[in-house]
């Protein structure tokens, strides 16, 4: 075998062992996602959306107008936000 191609079998096996350990990451961050998922209420006040997302309220208030993030009424003036929601707008914009 030739040097060159021991340099093409070592760049494969490498490439081959970053698409691996890429795998093995997805599944570890889906495995925190659905963790903590599963630790959080199925909807949140707006100040603890807030909190979760590190913004503002009047921009957890603005999300939701522009339908970003899921309301749950609750009654007339008991509005949460689904923390699905919140947690699918984290991962549309990452």
């Amino acid at each position: 075998m030739s040097i060159l191609d021991e340099e093409c079998a070592e760049r494969k096996k490498r490439r081959e062992e970053r698409a691996e350990r890429k795998k093995k990451q997805r599944a570890e961050r889906k495995k925190h996602r659905e963790a903590a998922l599963d630790s959080l209420p199925i909807a949140l006040r707006y100040d603890e959306t807030a909190e979760l997302l590190s913004v503002s309220v009047r921009y957890v208030h603005d999300l939701a107008n522009a339908g970003l993030l899921q309301r749950a009424r609750l009654g007339p003036r008991c509005v949460r936000i689904v923390t699905s929601s919140a947690f699918a707008l984290i991962a549309a914009r990452t």
